[in-house]
């Protein structure tokens, strides 16, 4: 590096802040000390249809939601003089941050049901929810969190009602449901007189027999 880049360096607090310590890893505005593994999959569909000889027939290609595993660990480096230079050339202050406080922050926001962003020195990834969270903890990892992540990209939809008055409807559109509710109506109540009709009459011809049974022994009925 020369004497020019290296002015210019301390006069600009971003520049000698990548200078000095490479991008951070943040896991929802958790930030990761360690990232051992990153493992980005990406996937497509084919729709297949069968036909009576030969390959099936593809027509569409679709994407599937991102997938994401990352392996770390969470530590108490936040104290460490590195990272409290790097939060005072970021503006953040001093960062006193303990490995516990990320602990308990990623299990919450791995239960939640939030949307999160997780930023790697590879990739930037706006919209993932967590699907996997290991950890193993002994005596050999007690000053850090080991860590295993799996995250999925997703999308949200929101359906949303919204309300009509009446009277913005066109007049033709108001008739035509108007006449279409008439013919349920109508076709209703003459499902009702015909189920009637013939219960009545199922009930008069079981009564038939009946009836010339007990006249036949002398009863007038």
């Amino acid at each position: 590096m020369g004497v020019p880049q290296v002015v210019n360096a301390i006069q600009n607090p971003a520049e000698l802040k990548k200078l000095l310590v490479p991008d951070p890893v943040f896991i929802g505005g958790i930030e990761v000390d360690v990232l051992t593994i990153e493992e980005k999959t990406l996937e497509y569909s084919i729709t297949e249809y069968p036909v009576e000889s030969g390959l099936d027939i593809s027509d569409v290609r679709y994407k599937r939601p991102v997938m994401l595993r990352m392996e770390g660990w969470l530590t108490d480096t936040s104290l460490t003089p590195g990272a409290i230079g790097t939060s005072l050339l970021g503006g953040a202050g001093f960062s006193f941050t303990t490995w516990q406080d990320k602990k308990t922050a990623l299990e919450e926001l791995f239960d939640s049901n939030e949307i999160f962003e997780i930023s790697t020195r590879l990739d930037v990834y706006p919209s993932m929810m967590g699907t996997f969270l290991k950890v193993s903890h002994n005596k050999d990892t007690s000053g850090g969190y080991p860590f295993v992540l799996e995250a999925k990209e997703v999308r949200i939809v929101q359906s949303e009602i919204t309300s009509i008055d009446p009277s913005q409807v066109p007049k033709e559109l108001q008739d035509k449901e108007l006449d279409k509710h008439k013919k349920g109506s109508k076709k209703a109540q003459k499902t009702n007189n015909q189920g009637k009709k013939a219960t009545e009459a199922a009930t008069e011809k079981d009564v038939d027999p009946l009836r010339s049974l007990a006249q036949g022994l002398g009863f007038n009925v």
